[in-house]
């Protein structure tokens, strides 16, 4: 794990009835990541999200409660992975959308100007050929 500043995180009293703190990572990289497994080709890769420090401790270590514990909450990189490319999606989405309200402003006039060829039928008639003929002459 680097290192981290109080901007990095937000600390809160611990909401599920003990006693302690909570310390949230802010960014989506949260705090660090952790990998796990057998090999250096087979492994898992989890971000730390937060840091619980409870007192007394919420576990025994040999059988005794100790006065205060650390709890490191880690959740799988995929969820990290998957945030960011949401985070990519709705910065394309609103790059397009400029592009997407004027396809469809084409769209809508390529129906009006077939609704229109459909409703005109007569245009040019036979009288306004006449005139333009004589006109020419």
């Amino acid at each position: 794990y680097g290192v981290w500043n109080s901007s990095d995180v937000t600390c809160t009293k611990r909401g599920d009835g003990g006693e302690g703190l909570e310390f949230v990572f802010k960014d989506p990289n949260g705090g660090g990541v952790a990998q796990v497994g057998r090999s250096i080709r087979d492994y898992d890769e989890y971000v730390l999200r937060s840091i619980r420090v409870t007192t007394p401790s919420d576990h025994t270590f040999l059988g005794r409660f100790l006065p205060m514990d650390v709890q490191l909450w880690h959740e799988p990189l995929l969820q990290r992975e998957l945030a960011v490319l949401r985070e990519k999606r709705a910065g394309i989405r609103a790059r397009l959308a400029p592009l997407l309200r004027k396809v469809s402003l084409w769209e809508q006039g390529v129906a009006d100007t077939l609704h229109m060829e459909e409703t005109n039928n007569s245009f040019p008639s036979a009288r306004i050929e006449r005139d333009w003929l004589r006109s020419a002459e």
